[in-house]
């Protein structure tokens, strides 16, 4: 009797103890990063378009939301006699930051005194979605001049793994530099 009493209490224990467990599911972290997406368009003034404006129709604050969920502004279209095509040489420099108050910055290549070189890829070939993320590649496609400028948001399911897997958005200033 006192070993079936020992055995029970040990798994009423272990069942409580388990059932305390503070790491957030997955879909409460997707939640979570639907709010921050949100609460960084409202504290930023926003407007969220659902249909993509003309090259020179961008608003002040105009974010067009794609398909796949990217949202983008484009800045400056660029030099239009250099023009974006698959299996391109692309380089682009990029300010990363968070979705938090201070944007906080993750990664910045956007001088040459950050980093000597942008960074290059081949447009359209699966080893730079990967590398750089879907919604990056989405955003230059977009993009497509060389000289043009943009903002994007980024949720974490087309980004790279890093923020993929811990669910995680980011802002990113992107500025095509190279297209060969």
């Amino acid at each position: 009797m006192k070993k079936i009493l020992t055995a029970f209490f040990s798994l009423f224990f272990i069942i409580v103890f388990a059932a305390c467990d503070n790491t957030k599911s997955y879909s409460e972290l997707q939640d979570e990063e639907i709010v921050t997406i949100e609460n960084y368009i409202k504290k930023n003034n926003i407007q969220v378009v659902t249909t993509k404006p003309a090259d020179n129709a961008w608003g002040t604050n105009v974010y067009y939301k794609t398909a796949s969920g990217l949202y983008i502004h484009i800045v400056n279209t660029g030099d239009k006699t250099d023009s974006l095509v698959v299996n391109s040489t692309v380089g682009y420099r990029v300010i990363e930051y968070l979705l938090d108050e201070k944007k906080t910055i993750q990664f910045k290549n956007w001088e040459v005194r950050d980093y000597n070189n942008p960074i290059q890829f081949t447009y359209g070939s699966s080893t730079a979605i990967s590398s750089i993320g879907t919604g990056m590649h989405e955003a230059i496609g977009f993009m497509k001049y060389k000289n043009s400028e943009a903002k994007v948001i980024v949720p974490s399911g087309l980004n790279i793994s890093t923020y993929n897997q811990n669910v995680i958005p980011v802002g990113s200033d992107i500025k095509i530099t190279v297209i060969n």
